[in-house]
């Protein structure tokens, strides 16, 4: 279903379930202001789901849709915390997760699916840190993060990324810290105190 740049204010989501073989939906670049992304839940055939630029406020959880590949909601209004089990699927194909442009400040652990070569796309929020608990069992599980235009204080809270696992080389390379040093340019070493 394309329904992109059409200038929709209002959709009946909550006939979506009608829609069992429904696999794409694309509803980007409109004028929601709520989606209830729990009118998802449930259709199993879905694969690509694309909110983005809606600048909607977005409630509700992502929960039991095996098939999905491709999930972006970037650009609209969602909460300043990532909770747990935000997007947890169920599905083991999920390559893309976009949440880029918001203000993001957090993420709880166990927010996503953890899915091997899944791409989270962090770009442009507010996180000041990227929490252990949270990126490291992601990162661990084979995930890339996108996390360019945050304001990372690169602090020894960070300090876990350069351990002897590498797992800095999941984040991109424009990930930088608040004076504009790119994390990939740091010196490990400034570490060693942590």
């Amino acid at each position: 279903m394309l329904l992109d740049n059409n200038k929709i204010t209002l959709l009946a989501f909550d006939k979506l379930s009608q829609n069992s073989k429904l696999c794409n939906f694309y509803v980007s670049d409109n004028s929601l202001s709520m989606i209830s992304v729990d009118a998802f839940n449930g259709l199993t055939a879905l694969e690509v789901l694309d909110m983005s630029d809606n600048y909607a406020n977005i409630v509700g959880t992502f929960q039991d849709l095996p098939n999905l590949r491709d999930l972006d909601i970037g650009s609209n209004d969602l909460p300043t915390t990532a909770p747990a089990h935000f997007i947890n699927t169920g599905s083991s194909d999920l390559y893309y997760i976009g949440l880029y442009g918001h203000n993001i400040v957090s993420v709880e652990p166990g927010a996503f699916d953890m899915v091997d070569g899944l791409d989270i796309d962090m770009y442009h929020n507010s996180l000041s840190t990227l929490e252990e608990e949270t990126w490291r069992p992601y990162l661990e599980a084979g995930g890339t993060l996108d996390a360019g235009a945050n304001p990372l204080i690169c602090g020894c809270d960070i300090a876990w990324l350069f351990y002897e696992d590498q797992l800095l080389e999941q984040v991109d390379d424009y990930a930088h810290c608040t004076d504009g040093e790119l994390l990939h340019d740091l010196d490990p070493s400034i570490f060693d105190p942590c």
